[in-house]
């Protein structure tokens, strides 16, 4: 089941996410703000952000609109915040992937030489030259 999160986070709160965005960019920069408290500045920015954006259209009335506009505010800026929380991890897992590595033995190399016609040295070679010149 696939989610997007643009479905539900209103279309009037995407600046919010990237001023988020550049906030999360600024705070990872700097050395004394620990990692792990970086998508929780974001939400709790994203919150006050939407909150500020809501009292802007207008002040609620009663105890029933208030509480309308905090739980709007909640949803809507904890959204906001996903949106670059998510799309840095996916950067950064992206980078992380790596390409398996296959070893082989000196006995699998031999047979492999000794079926195609070639010395164990010279397919060792070629072996490595593929190597180096293999990258993802």
């Amino acid at each position: 089941m696939e989610y997007n999160i643009f479905e539900y986070l209103d279309p009037a709160f995407i600046p919010v996410a990237i001023v988020l965005l550049v906030v999360g960019f600024c705070i990872k920069q700097s050395p004394k703000v620990n990692d792990g408290w970086i998508p929780w500045v974001l939400i709790g920015l994203g919150v006050g952000l939407v909150i500020l954006s809501m009292l802007a259209q207008g002040v609620p009335c009663g105890m029933e609109e208030w509480f309308g506009l905090l739980f709007n505010a909640l949803v809507q800026g904890a959204l906001a915040a996903a949106v670059p929380i998510t799309g840095t991890q996916v950067v950064k897992q992206t980078r992380e992937i790596k390409c398996p590595t296959v070893s082989v033995s000196e006995a699998d190399v031999e047979a492999a030489a000794e079926a195609v016609g070639i010395s164990a040295k010279s397919l060792q070679a070629a072996l490595m030259a593929a190597k180096k010149t293999t990258t993802l």
